[in-house]
């Protein structure tokens, strides 16, 4: 018990530290300095000529270049190969678009090698 009071005794001297050293608010107030102002008049105007500048340069350099190909136009993203698209192109991809046959012993074989035995259940000997 005497722990409990000695602890709340050490906090409230802390408390009583702080207030001391902490300004009021009115003072607080009195030393806050205005931050330096830039006008919206300044900025406003500045920004809207920036925007109009990057339009216009865009819609100018595409308007030059569909002009300057023929047929581009007629080009889009759907038709466009990656110079990488061979590397999806993986052994037994097929397995991923085929509908498995249900009741055979090969439909749950993604790789069916017709050399092999049809399957037995492990623990299985083949018979002689």
């Amino acid at each position: 018990m005497n722990d409990d009071l000695e602890i709340r005794r050490r906090f409230a001297a802390l408390r009583e530290e702080d207030r001391a050293r902490t300004p009021g608010f009115e003072e607080v107030l009195r030393r806050a300095r205005p931050t330096p102002y830039i006008g919206l008049r300044v900025l406003a105007p500045a920004a809207c000529l920036i925007v109009a500048a990057a339009i216009v340069t865009v819609l100018h350099t595409s308007h030059d270049l569909t002009s300057s190909v023929p047929g581009i136009a007629g080009l889009s993203l759907a038709h466009w190969r990656a110079p990488t698209d061979f590397l999806l192109d993986t052994p037994g991809r097929e397995v991923l678009y085929a509908v498995p046959r249900i009741g055979e012993a090969d439909a749950l074989d993604p790789f069916p090698n017709p050399r092999s035995s049809p399957r037995r259940p492990t623990g299985q000997e083949p018979p002689s």
